[in-house]
């Protein structure tokens, strides 16, 4: 299975990778579709994703998060969103919402934790290599 994510900076991207021992598949925006669109597009067709991580900041995000949940259980998904007014609504939708701060306030090491730590709490953790 894999970890997808969309709408994050190369540096999160690559302490995600390097930290999971997993494939990790980073959809990025284009100029036709969004980053989350073509998420969307691969689970609907059948890519094995065990845990979406989505950065895109406020409404944006919250979009997101709504339209990948019609493809992914929430408790399958984690937002990183420097706007905690926004930690309400994830809740509402069921997606785990981690506070990220201004622009490099948080360590990617901090995120990638709780990266683990999700994983860990999915079944197919222990079909997979995770490493800390």
């Amino acid at each position: 299975m894999n970890i997808a994510c969309c709408g994050i900076d190369r540096e999160q991207f690559h302490a995600a990778e390097q930290a999971c021992g997993c494939p990790v598949l980073y959809f990025v925006d284009a100029p036709d579709r969004r980053g989350d669109v073509r998420l969307a597009y691969a689970l609907r067709d059948g890519v094995p994703i065990r845990l979406a991580i989505v950065g895109y900041q406020g409404a944006a995000g919250l979009t997101a998060c709504d339209f990948l949940c019609s493809h992914l259980p929430g408790e399958r998904i984690l937002w990183l969103c420097r706007r905690p007014e926004f930690s309400t609504e994830a809740r509402r939708l069921g997606v785990h919402f981690y506070p990220v701060g201004p622009p490099d306030t948080v360590p990617p090491n901090q995120i990638t934790q709780e990266l683990i730590r999700l994983l860990r709490q999915q079944p197919e953790y222990n079909k997979g290599g995770i490493t800390e």
